[in-house]
């Protein structure tokens, strides 16, 4: 790896960037956008047409990204979703 692709990858701040990270802050931005005990409610009983009719956590059993999921949800909860979250 050469040096400008570590200090681009260490000075980088993408809370998506690497898979131990990314659902960490995936469940912190629900929880702040929906509350604790919401967050996993809406995770588990909402089917989101952004998901191809499956809820968060079927999508996250198929193998979504994470990524990709918080995208949904930021699409299906645009009102609910912060721009700083996005």
């Amino acid at each position: 790896m050469s040096r400008d692709t570590v200090e681009a990858t260490t000075t980088r701040h993408d809370p998506f960037a690497e898979d131990t990270v990314r659902r960490t802050d995936f469940w912190r931005r629900m929880e702040h956008v929906f509350g604790s005990a919401y967050a996993r409610s809406v995770a588990a009983d909402q089917v989101l047409p952004q998901l191809d009719g499956r809820t968060v956590e079927q999508a996250f059993a198929g193998g979504e990204e994470t990524a990709a999921v918080w995208r949904a949800v930021c699409q299906a909860y645009a009102d609910r979703v912060p721009g700083t979250l996005r």
